[in-house]
């Protein structure tokens, strides 16, 4: 009769029918063998290859499966950590994600949980400061100058809701808000790193907070440049030259 060539067994007929198998006793055994044989025929391939690890380049062990690309579990772990960043490198890039301040494209991080909003440290900082501004508006100005919120409106009232200086309504500058000018020579500020209420003295649009800051809050040196101003005029400039 003959021995199955996996497990030894005799070899019997199956079925009223059936013909005496000749080599295994069973289609389990007969998995198994063909199993053994690619196993071998890989082997065979990858010694033949000189196959290598796919992360490290260093041979791969023959007591490794047949189809591994790696020589270690510390590999492995590395090749499912680089396909899976692959794959968020290319749905980022997919995506097409801006920056949510400025609104140019975002890096790729090197790193993380891809989920960065802002292109840089700066763009972060200027939205934080914008959200923080518009949940709290006076609170930056009750604490540099010790406003409230009260006391600021009853100023603006005060000045007909236009600047002391020139009149305009136009405030001018990044925040499109009046600028609270006060005397930085104030000797009790408080709580405020600046000045005190007690030390504002108007709302000034842009420029005229700019022009008084750049002549040093000097009255004499204000009262000159108007005199300059006056004094040598488009008409006064051409009767000299005539």
């Amino acid at each position: 009769m003959g021995t199955c060539e996996e497990c030894g067994s005799e070899l019997i007929r199956t079925g009223s029918r059936g013909r005496v198998p000749t080599r295994w006793c069973s289609d389990k055994c007969r998995q198994i063998i063909r199993n053994r044989r690619k196993r071998e025929a890989l082997l065979a391939d990858r010694e033949r290859k000189d196959r290598k690890c796919v992360v490290c380049r260093e041979p791969i062990p023959d007591t490794a499966r047949a189809g591994a690309v790696v020589c270690s579990k510390s590999c492995r772990i590395a090749l499912n950590i680089r396909k899976r960043s692959e794959t968020r490198h290319d749905a980022w890039h997919a995506e097409n994600r801006l920056c949510a301040y400025c609104g140019e494209p975002l890096p790729v991080p090197e790193s993380g949980y891809f989920r960065e909003k802002y292109c840089s440290a700066t763009c972060k900082k200027f939205q934080q400061g914008a959200r923080w501004r518009a949940k709290s508006p006076g609170y930056m100005r009750k604490y540099y100058y010790g406003l409230s919120d009260g006391q600021f409106q009853a100023l603006l009232d005060g000045q007909g809701g236009v600047c002391a200086i020139c009149g305009t309504s136009e405030w001018g500058g990044n925040s499109g808000n009046p600028n609270v000018d006060h005397d930085h020579d104030c000797d009790h500020p408080g709580k405020g790193v600046l000045s005190c209420a007690a030390c504002v003295r108007g709302l000034l649009c842009d420029f005229c907070n700019r022009g008084i800051g750049m002549l040093r809050e000097d009255p004499a040196r204000l009262r000159a440049a108007a005199d300059y101003l006056e004094r040598y005029s488009c008409g006064t400039l051409f009767s000299i030259a005539g």
